[in-house]
């Protein structure tokens, strides 16, 4: 990764990228010109949400619930690129996503929603006694059950 934020004063930064290998499709460079990154930002420092402008709070808001939508779908992807093709384990993601590696099926559902967004199966097509992301399919029968690593 090529970005760089860099703190310039105790009160200043510079975020540095490059365009065409970090920002391909343009979602930091929309984020910084749209005054989203900004706002949300301010939502992120503020001791209490309370103490949000009152005049700017909608707007705050709405830039803030779109980052974060973004940063959700990204993280599902990543989830499912941690399973499906480093093999961690479930509890291994819990703790990355959550330091909590006992929140294994929070894991697993932000796999699932990875799979949906994504739109393929972990390792490939569906084939008859394999194990799916802790589904088997077995003759034909589904069968569900808990962590399977």
């Amino acid at each position: 990764m090529g970005i760089d934020i860099t703190k310039t004063t105790g009160s200043s930064a510079t975020i540095s990228w490059n365009p065409e290998t970090d920002d391909a499709r343009g979602y930091l460079a929309f984020a910084i010109e749209s005054g989203r990154l900004e706002n949300a930002m301010s939502a992120f420092g503020t001791p209490a949400v309370e103490d949000l402008p009152a005049t700017q709070l909608r707007q705050i808001a709405q830039s803030t619930a779109a980052i974060q939508r973004e940063l959700e779908r990204r993280t599902r992807a990543m989830v499912v690129q941690l399973k499906d093709r480093d093999g961690l384990s479930w509890a291994e993601i819990a703790d990355i996503l959550y330091d909590d590696p006992s929140k294994r099926s929070s894991a697993r559902a932000a796999y699932e929603a990875g799979l949906r967004q994504t739109g393929h199966q972990p390792g490939g097509p569906i084939q008859a006694d394999t194990i799916h992301g802790g589904i088997v399919f077995n003759n034909g029968t589904v069968v569900t059950g808990g962590d399977t690593d």
